[in-house]
């Protein structure tokens, strides 16, 4: 269970989010509706822990405050490609095994991708998966 508790987050004179509270149960599917600046994104971000939350912002999984540990049971995948065009399937793995000090991932010994996600270099450069 994720229990997101208070979150408020401002990035500058901007406020993203103000005093968001709400209870994730396992097992369900949950969809986050709203316009764009709404504070979708944000919430992602803040529960993944990849941007500092707003004072008095709690986030517990499982009864356990989330941190850098947590990382290894939280995943969040942007909507925008921020990977180089040279990078491998394996290099975006490593980047993500680094960046979110997950120790237990283990490429597989075989990869095999359909020809129909690979990037033409006519079209776009950024790697489709």
């Amino acid at each position: 269970m994720l229990e997101v508790k208070q979150v408020s987050k401002s990035f500058g004179s901007k406020l993203a989010l103000r005093d968001f509270s709400c209870t994730l149960e396992p097992g369900e599917i949950y969809g986050l509706l709203g316009a764009n600046g709404s504070g979708k994104t944000t919430l992602m971000k803040l529960i993944a822990n990849l941007i500092l939350p707003g004072p008095g912002t709690r986030f517990l999984l499982d009864g356990q405050e989330v941190n850098y540990r947590s990382r290894e049971h939280i995943a969040y995948m942007s909507t925008e490609p921020y990977f180089y065009s040279y990078m491998k399937i394996r290099d975006v793995g490593e980047y993500y095994r680094t960046s979110f000090r997950i120790s237990r991932w283990r490429p597989s010994a075989r990869l095999s991708i359909s020809s129909s996600y690979a990037p033409s270099s006519a079209q776009n450069s950024s790697p489709r998966v």
